[in-house]
């Protein structure tokens, strides 16, 4: 409901709350979130009856330390869309008081608007809570509840306290009970030698304003496991003895990442490492090649005919042809070798640790299997397929990557010229 609703759609569950809780909006065309509700708790920090602030910035109706930090609570969860927990110390008519600030972001509801939940608790009234007023804390879980993270509250022990529906999806829980649980059990990494380093640094992290972030695997009760982020804070003076966990599924965030550096590094059509990743690969090799006297040949192979084949047959048949010999060439190379396609019907291999000698005897093996198993049937046609290789070695302590690629060129334009289906060293 803290999604869509009004002031008055929510202001009624916000009074029940023991604790400050404000609603905030950030709309397409805002430079800054706006108040949407807030209860009386914490209209009690505001200047002016929180009904007048709906619709204003913080900065508007907030003042202080409670101001500044608030404001940049919100701007940090809208960029990092992520939550954020801290402690701050105000001053007020000549009394200081300790509060922990809670910024959750929500899941919008509709694109261009982005709500989020501000919690303020005075830590001692925190405590009273904790010491018996279940209703008020089960009221305040509720409002955690709404909130599309995970959100758990653990010791320095790193045992469960607290745990939110969003992380009980998380884990495959299905009503159980997992408060007193440890939280390796959820997080593997936490487990063994590595959960004294973590406790100690949750413990550490309990007195610092800067939340802390981790990427790891969650497993959840079926066994299985999904990548989450895990980010924590602590409270200003370090007094907390727990410490409040936010878990994110980036399981979608992970593959899109594989996926943008599948298309940065890959060819399409292939599958094979493209031209921009094999020049920087060829740059690497030729550097480690000079600083360790290893020998380095590359290879540039030219499909014969291929531009006959696509004006009869088409970019189609072309495509299956590019494919039948990358699959040919593929099977005859090391681990240590890499493959791309440089352009058009050209691939370029390079092969460390290997003399010009030896990649000879390899280029004759691979084209002879391009010439034997890369036909492919097309319609009632069987098409015969070969290729033509150049090779070139880095031959002294100063060749540059320009002059290989010169030179295996030069050695593949004269395969061509020599009747094609041919090996010719550069």
């Amino acid at each position: 409901m803290f999604k869509a609703y009004t002031h008055q759609d929510v202001v009624s569950l916000l009074e029940s709350i023991r604790a400050a809780i404000a609603l905030f909006e950030l709309r397409e065309d805002a430079d800054a979130p706006s108040l949407v509700s807030a209860n009386s708790l914490f209209g009690e920090l505001a200047e002016k009856p929180i009904v007048d602030c709906v619709g204003m910035p913080a900065r508007e109706f907030l003042s202080g330390q409670i101001e500044r930090q608030v404001s940049a609570s919100l701007h940090y969860c809208l960029s990092m869309q992520a939550p954020q927990e801290v402690g701050l110390v105000t001053y007020r008519e000549g009394k200081s008081q300790a509060w922990r600030l809670l910024v959750v972001p929500l899941i919008p509801e509709k694109l261009g608007t982005q709500r989020l939940i501000v919690g303020l608790v005075d830590i001692a009234e925190e405590k009273f809570l904790e010491s018996g007023h279940d209703i008020a804390r089960d009221r305040f879980m509720a409002v955690v509840d709404s909130v599309y993270d995970g959100v758990l509250q653990v010791d320095r022990t790193l045992v469960i306290r607290e745990i939110n529906k969003a992380a009980r999806t998380l884990f495959g829980l299905n009503g159980e009970d997992v408060i007193g649980a440890g939280l390796a059990r959820f997080i593997p990494e936490l487990e063994g030698e590595r959960q004294a380093e973590y406790a100690a640094l949750f413990g550490k992290q309990a007195g610092s304003h800067a939340p802390v972030r981790m990427q790891c695997m969650a497993r959840r009760t079926d066994g299985s496991e999904v990548p989450v982020e895990v980010s924590f804070s602590g409270d200003q003076d370090g007094a907390a003895q727990e410490v409040t966990l936010f878990v994110r599924d980036i399981s979608e965030h992970v593959k899109l990442i594989e996926h943008l550096k599948q298309v940065a590094t890959h060819d399409p059509l292939t599958g094979i490492f493209n031209r921009r990743h094999g020049a920087a690969t060829l740059h690497s090799e030729i550097h480690r090649s000079q600083r360790y006297g290893h020998a380095l040949t590359v290879a540039m192979i030219d499909v014969d005919h291929f531009k006959d084949i696509n004006d009869t047959y088409g970019h189609a048949c072309g495509d299956l042809v590019l494919n039948s010999v990358v699959t040919t060439i593929s099977a005859t190379l090391r681990n240590t070798d890499t493959m791309c396609r440089w352009g058009g019907e050209e691939f370029l291999v390079l092969l460390p640790a290997t003399e010009v000698a030896e990649a000879l005897i390899w280029a004759e093996r691979a084209r002879e299997a391009v010439a034997a198993h890369a036909t492919i049937g097309y319609g009632d046609e069987a098409i015969m397929i070969t290729a033509s290789f150049g090779l070139a070695a880095v031959n002294q302590p100063g060749s540059t990557q320009e002059d290989l690629l010169m030179r295996v060129d030069t050695a593949l334009y004269r395969a061509k010229q020599g009747g094609r289906n041919r090996v010719e060293v550069g």
